[in-house]
Parts: C-alpha cells; sequence; structure tokens
C-alpha cells in the first residue's frame, strides 16, 4: 500500500474524527513524519473538520447572563435572609436585651468574621478537590502517552521489518471459532529467526498466554509464547523451515502440543 492508497482509503478521516483503530492511529503518527504527503492530507482533513464546526457552531442566548445573575442574587438574598433571622431569634431570647453601639459593631465584625471564615472553609475544600481531579487527570494522561508511545515503538518497528527485503511476512487469519481475529508473522528468511505481532489479538485473559506454532512435515512444533506488542522486534525463535504458523491459547508458560479447540489464526507460508 503507496501513500496514495493511504490518502484515499478513509484512513485519514477516520484518524482526524478519533475512530480509527490504535494501530491505525500508530501508523498514521509514524508515516506523517516520513512522508509529507500524508502529513499535508491529515492537515487538511484537520482544518476541513474545523471548518465544519464552525459553521455549525450554536451561540448562547443573550438572557443566560442575566438569568444566571438574577438566581445567583436571589439565592444570595435568601441567604442573607436565613442568617439575619436566626441572629433576631437569638437576641430576642437572651436575658439581657443588647443597647449599645459597640455592642452592636462587635456582633456585626462578628458576623462578618464567620462569613470569611465559611467562605475560607469552602475556599480550601474546593480547590484541594479540584487539586485532586487534577492530579488524576494527569496520572490518566499521562498513562496514555505511555501507552502511545508503546504502540508507536511498536509500528515503528512494524514498518522497519516491512522494509527488510529478506523479512518474508506470513498473515495469519482468523478461524472459525474466532473469524475477526488476526496476526502478522515476519520469518527472517536469512537468519531463520521469527518475530511475532499478535497486538490485533484480543488481550488473554488471566494464567493463559498465545503460543506459536510452525507445521513442519505436517507437525507442529512450538515456535514461542507471544508476550506483549511492545517485544515485536525480539525473535521467538529460530525455525529453518515452515508450511504454516498458527497461533492458539494455552495455559501461561506454554504447552507442548497446541490446544486444537483454542485454536485462534492460521497462515500458510507462501
Amino acid at each position: 500500500m503507496n501513500t496514495q492508497d493511504i490518502i484515499s482509503s478513509g484512513i485519514i478521516e477516520s484518524y482526524v474524527l478519533g475512530t480509527a483503530s490504535p494501530e491505525e492511529a500508530a501508523m498514521l503518527d509514524c508515516m506523517q513524519q516520513s512522508f509529507p504527503e500524508i502529513k499535508a492530507a491529515v492537515l487538511e482533513a484537520q482544518q476541513s473538520l474545523e471548518g465544519m464546526a464552525g459553521q455549525l457552531a450554536v451561540m448562547p442566548s443573550a438572557g443566560l447572563k442575566e438569568q444566571i445573575w438574577s438566581r445567583l442574587e436571589a439565592e444570595t438574598a435568601a441567604a442573607n435572609h436565613t442568617a439575619t433571622t436566626a441572629t433576631a431569634v437569638a437576641a430576642a431570647s437572651t436575658a439581657v436585651p443588647v443597647k449599645t453601639g459597640k455592642s452592636i459593631a462587635w456582633k456585626g465584625w462578628a458576623m462578618a468574621a464567620s462569613v470569611l471564615l465559611v467562605l475560607s472553609i469552602a475556599a480550601n475544600i474546593y480547590y484541594n478537590q479540584d487539586n485532586a481531579q487534577k492530579e488524576r487527570e494527569l496520572a490518566t494522561v499521562t498513562a496514555q502517552k505511555q501507552e502511545q508511545a508503546l504502540k508507536m515503538a511498536a509500528a515503528e518497528s512494524r514498518i522497519a521489518m516491512l522494509n527488510q527485503p529478506e523479512m518474508k511476512v506470513v498473515r495469519l487469519k482468523g478461524s472459525a471459532q474466532h473469524a475477526t481475529a488476526h496476526a502478522m508473522v515476519f520469518w527472517n528468511e536469512q537468519t531463520k529467526q521469527v518475530y511475532l505481532d499478535a497486538a490485533a489479538l484480543p488481550e488473554a485473559p488471566a494464567g493463559k498466554q498465545y503460543q506459536l506454532w510452525a507445521m513442519v512435515n505436517g507437525k507442529p512444533v512450538d515456535a514461542g509464547l507471544y508476550t506483549s506488542a511492545a517485544a515485536i522486534n525480539k525473535a521467538l525463535s529460530t525455525i529453518p523451515r515452515a508450511e504454516a504458523f498458527a497461533i492458539t491459547l494455552e495455559d501461561a508458560g506454554g504447552s507442548p502440543v497446541p490446544t486444537l479447540s483454542q485454536l485462534y489464526v492460521i497462515g500458510t507460508v507462501s
């Protein structure tokens, strides 16, 4: 697939809209650095989307601000009325009536100080909650960036392998029970080393692990255990020759023979 095929395939539009698969997004992130025409196509799609968003934007109603302020003023007035009533009741129940101007002034300052204290406590609670929320958001963004970096590294390794002339690519397609599954085996015809890209397979359940098999003279030969997408550039095994490759889901640590009922993908060597 050349750059023109990628531009016309619709992947760029999906990438800009955020609906592209993680593998497609990682591939486009990588290719933008090497192919100016891909980067230009992505930029053009982003500008088109921004233009559409500007045309469809809706301004808020003119009276919205007045409604908000009116509601705030009403709530403030109600709160002040409640506080005044409570103060009056407390004063009425006091055995000695307050008459001096100094006492009234002192109580006014005390009430103001109480209000300031409440506001200060409320502000501290708000800012503490806000900081905690920001810390959680930062941790989430950091984890997402780390995951994206791993996917980018895997995509770069995949592209580097595809560009090696001695590397044979064997595409593995899903079995009847797992029709949508797929994977790729990279088989170096010079060193006979085998690499596996199984990032598209479902995540293995706890206590389970994907195992690669090479079919040699019609018999399955253990070709290594799949660990993670980041290990795509690490050879699983050395296979001198094979007619096909397959992947099964086995107990963690692997199995001496494949569990055929757990066959996920298989592909022949052309």
